[in-house]
């Protein structure tokens, strides 16, 4: 008798990965203006909210934290962003930026975190973002694991769009991805 009542606790426990994952709800300004402070004091144009780019963002977000394992899995970018919004009538590359913090973590830090790389960034010595002279062109962070391209990625004069989504793994880490529109090939 007490086996019969195991089995659904014990199929429901199987499944939970995927049903634990959740999503996290953002602000919308909050998140524009973390981003639009440092484009601001650089001079840059304001980024402004797309829904299209936080609905692709939430989808990257939400399979992220549903396959992260503990400890957190390390964040990739998504796959062909070369010609993801030409099926939806943007033409061009989508920007991306990952974070993943073990336990909690929110928006508008994960945010002045990739500003936060700015130390390491040369603008005189920048010929363009390149995947050719890790940690990218102009950038002097140390390695391994530090760069320069969140921070750059932020400060794209032509990018023009912001939209991000959020999540959270099984085991509460935070997983963040804000992509962006237009691509640019140099900040400021």
């Amino acid at each position: 008798m007490q086996a019969r009542n195991l089995v659904p606790i014990l199929l429901l426990s199987y499944a939970s990965p995927v049903l634990a994952q959740t999503v996290v709800p953002l602000n919308p300004t909050e998140m524009v203006s973390a981003h639009n402070v440092e484009r601001q004091r650089l001079g840059l144009p304001s980024l402004v909210w797309s829904t299209r780019l936080q609905s692709l963002a939430q989808e990257w977000a939400d399979l992220e934290a549903a396959r992260d394992p503990y400890p957190p899995f390390a964040p990739d970018h998504r796959p062909n962003r070369n010609d993801i919004l030409s099926r939806q009538g943007l033409p061009g590359y989508v920007g991306e930026n990952n974070y993943v913090q073990d336990p909690g973590g929110e928006g508008p830090s994960a945010v002045r975190y990739w500003i936060s790389e700015k130390v390491w960034y040369n603008h005189a010595k920048d010929t363009g973002y390149s995947f050719d002279t890790p940690p990218g062109a102009g950038c002097s962070a140390p390695q391994p694991g530090n760069s320069c391209g969140h921070f750059t990625q932020v400060v794209w004069r032509v990018t023009e769009k912001v939209g991000c989504g959020a999540a959270k793994s099984l085991d509460g880490s935070f997983y963040l991805v804000c992509d962006y529109w237009p691509e640019g090939t140099r900040p400021y």
